[in-house]
């Protein structure tokens, strides 16, 4: 699977849950090697939804990821102690994907981005004072959460998936020349907005393409 970062150093690479840009982040780790990645995976009915749009974009010709529609969370550099981290993130359960984007620096990707805005699950109806925290700040805050535990563990996680510089997206076009970015945005913003649920955690092995599930929910 290609479609992005190299936390390894072997060239571009990718699986459910390794990135999407090609340039090299500040403070490049290139003194470490990450051995697996974690993903927020789409539910069944989402994935679905998600791989419809892109057998759209196969058949008009652009290229697409073709993997389980996910999230990356992070990589890591090794799975000691990560179960331990997972209970209690206070991730959303489903989320509204409101914008379709090339990725900037990445290699040609083009993907469906979350929507801020209000908090379908938990609306403030008729409440005064703060809205609750949004599907997309309760996965920023989990995402944050998640590294922060993991860095206690002692686990090395890739800084790219770091909370200053994640941009929480699902890839459907991948490698997508430049002469078809923009039909193949017009193709996903015709889907938009889209509703996702999620259906759990995995990790993806580097060098197997290994996938197992961590969490369900």
């Amino acid at each position: 699977m290609r479609e992005g970062v190299t936390p390894d150093r072997r060239g571009p690479v990718s699986a459910p849950g390794i990135g999407e840009a090609v340039t090299d982040p500040p403070e490049w780790q290139s003194d470490v090697v990450f051995t697996h990645s974690l993903a927020l995976v789409l539910d069944a009915g989402s994935s679905r939804r998600v791989d419809a749009v892109g057998g759209e974009l196969r058949r008009a010709g652009v290229p697409v990821l073709g993997y389980h529609p996910h999230i990356t969370l992070c990589c890591v550099d090794t799975m000691e102690g990560v179960r331990r981290t997972l209970g209690g993130l206070g991730l959303p359960r489903s989320l509204v994907l409101g914008a379709a984007a090339l990725l900037p620096d990445s290699s040609g990707v083009v993907a469906l981005c979350p929507s801020d805005g209000v908090d379908e699950e938990h609306p403030a109806r008729g409440r005064r004072g703060p809205a609750a925290p949004g599907p997309v700040a309760r996965l920023r805050a989990g995402h944050r959460l998640l590294h922060e535990r993991l860095a206690r563990a002692g686990v090395v996680t890739f800084n790219y998936y770091g909370p200053p510089l994640w941009r929480p997206h699902v890839t459907v076009g991948y490698q997508v020349p430049r002469a078809q970015q923009d039909l193949a945005r017009a193709i996903l913003a015709r889907h938009l907005p889209m509703t996702v649920g999620f259906g759990g955690i995995t990790a993806w092995t580097v060098g197997t393409d290994e996938v197992r599930t961590l969490m369900e929910f």
